[in-house]
């Protein structure tokens, strides 16, 4: 689902204030959450209201940043 996005006009890495953009060009909710201190947190929570969903997790070591696909949301915070 990723690949396939829109991204036109968002900078790499695309950084919180494009989401809004991505999610309107694509008709898409992201979600983005960060992991510290063996906690998950949010970072953006959409406001949009669309049938499709993509949870991000956002890994972040020193000036590197990787988004991961969070395929099931529930397992990740059960598991």
């Amino acid at each position: 689902m990723v690949e396939q996005l829109n991204y036109e006009g968002a900078e790499f890495p695309v950084s919180v204030k494009y989401y809004g953009k991505i999610e309107e060009q694509n008709s898409i909710n992201i979600n983005v959450f960060g992991y510290e201190n063996k906690e998950f947190y949010r970072i953006c929570v959409s406001k949009q209201h669309n049938e499709d969903i993509l949870n991000l997790l956002l890994i972040t070591k020193g000036e590197n940043k990787r988004y991961v696909f969070i395929e099931d949301f529930n397992s990740l915070l059960f598991n």
